[in-house]
């Protein structure tokens, strides 16, 4: 063959050749959330952490390209760049959805998930009452009001003596059972100044006034706790679930903004023809653990890692709980995001890492479940 002798077939020749070196060259734009714990997080200076940011470090080790990792403030503006041609993979955990199907390639699933609910703690008629008991205001106005009490069975004691012809001065006893009744008659209202004079009786219908006053303060609380905990009426439908959790249309349902819980939820409204009517969005899990932990939303829907996340910090461990009575589990997998331009190549190289560190994750977890004594 002879050889190239015009310029312009030389440089395209020399272009050819090195194509493929160029493209190796170019450093795989990689996308990180910054705003999605646990699988992504950090600042935009850098020190990104999270499970699914750690995975995505495991397999990058392999692969035959540099990386340039990208912060990115949502998750939406990394969904963007994928779709946009600014970023090459998203390293974060992406549930396999048909919304995002449609709209990136999806990696091999780099775990298996399920979406919980979280919710308030449920309030029983004895966390109730002790609220009421550790209530220093209260219990302050309980002590004025038996001190006014025991004031004015005095004065009552002395007002009666005025009036009343000179006698003998009364006895310790007599004037201590004057003022047990007195003091019941204002407290307890039970008709206890009609007593007789005896003072057994009079310590037995005292204690019977007290005991009533204990019974109507635990039916109260029961009261209050049924109006706390009262279900939603409306209609009710079952979610894709391995238990039978039913939830009402009407209960109040918080979902984390362009999280898949959301997709999940719209299918099942397109599944079952009915709409929740009160599904509310918030921009990230903070927001979503306040507005459950202040009555905003009856449930909040997120997924595994977040819940356990979540019940693992103080003050929401306290005031929140996954799954109490009303249990829900639903399963989905959870994928890196690939530009729909990223060479095949290179997404069959990053699919076989995943399976590789899947396995070895399989491997280690077994080893230590065996090792346990």
């Amino acid at each position: 063959m002879a050889p190239l002798r015009t310029p312009l077939l030389q440089l395209a020749a020399l272009v050819v050749l090195l194509a493929p070196i160029s493209a190796r060259a170019m450093p795989l734009r990689v996308g990180v959330p910054i705003d999605q714990p646990p699988c992504s997080e950090g600042s935009s200076s850098g020190g990104y952490r999270g499970w699914a940011y750690d995975t995505w470090g495991s397999i990058a080790d392999h692969l035959d390209r540099d990386q340039l990792l990208v912060p990115l403030d949502s998750l939406e503006a990394g969904l963007q760049g994928l779709e946009t041609n600014a970023l090459d993979v998203l390293a974060t955990c992406l549930t396999n959805t048909p919304g995002r199907a449609a709209r990136i390639d999806l990696s091999l699933p780099i775990r298996e998930d399920s979406l919980r609910l979280i919710q308030k703690r449920s309030v029983t008629p004895l966390q109730v009452t002790l609220a009421v008991v550790s209530n220093q205001v209260l219990i302050g106005s309980l002590m004025l009001l038996v001190g006014l009490s025991c004031l004015t069975a005095v004065l009552l004691q002395v007002a009666e003596r005025n009036h009343q012809a000179v006698s003998p001065p009364p006895t310790w006893p007599q004037l201590l059972r004057q003022l047990l009744q007195n003091t019941g008659s204002l407290i307890i209202g039970s008709g206890i100044h009609s007593l007789g004079s005896r003072s057994a009786s009079i310590l037995i219908w005292t204690s019977f006034g007290l005991i009533r006053l204990v019974i109507a303060a635990f039916v109260t609380a029961s009261l209050t706790t049924w109006l706390i905990n009262k279900d939603e009426a409306g209609p009710r439908f079952q979610l894709p679930s391995r238990t039978a959790r039913v939830v009402s249309a009407n209960d109040r349902i918080g979902v984390i903004q362009n999280h898949a819980a959301e997709e999940i939820l719209r299918a099942a409204e397109l599944s079952t023809g009915t709409q929740f009517k009160h599904l509310r969005r918030y921009s990230n899990l903070t927001a979503l653990a306040q507005a459950v932990a202040r009555d905003e939303v009856r449930f909040g829907v997120v997924d595994s890692q977040e819940a356990m996340a979540l019940t693992s910090q103080r003050p929401w461990q306290q005031m929140l709980t996954v799954n109490e009575a009303r249990k829900a589990y639903f399963s989905f997998s959870q994928s890196f995001g690939f530009n729909p331009r990223l060479p095949q190549a290179t997404q069959r190289q990053i699919n076989q890492g995943i399976s590789r560190h899947r396995l070895q994750q399989a491997l280690l977890e077994s080893v230590n479940s065996t090792s346990e004594p």
